[in-house]
């Protein structure tokens, strides 16, 4: 499980799936993703989609490019999906997640 974790958080840039990680331990996907969701409690694509999302603050807190770059950058591929689930998780939009840490670095 560790050594499917190391692989999602390097590769998480790169277009990879369930096959990639569960290749990269040697187990077929379908035995990977059961115990990789039993060790961990979440499913590697879960896992895979929460790097992304953690990457993706950082780049809206440390920078200023735009939201087609980070997604990009971060493994999503496009803006409208990367905004689409960042909103789905967070709660809220990539630009108001900006916004919203920046008002509060400011505060401090």
């Amino acid at each position: 499980i560790s050594n499917a974790k190391r692989f999602i958080e390097n590769n998480y840039k790169n277009s990879i799936n369930l096959k990639d990680i569960a290749d990269s331990v040697n187990l077929s996907p379908i035995y990977f993703h059961n115990i990789f969701t039993n060790a961990c409690g979440v499913s590697p694509h879960d896992y895979l989609i929460d790097c992304r999302i953690t990457e993706a603050k950082k780049q809206l807190w440390d920078s200023d490019k735009n939201l087609d770059f980070i997604a990009q950058n971060c493994g999503f591929g496009c803006a409208q999906y990367f905004s689409r689930i960042f909103k789905k998780i967070t709660g809220i939009t990539p630009g108001k997640y900006r916004k919203e840490v920046q008002q509060n670095y400011l505060e401090d």
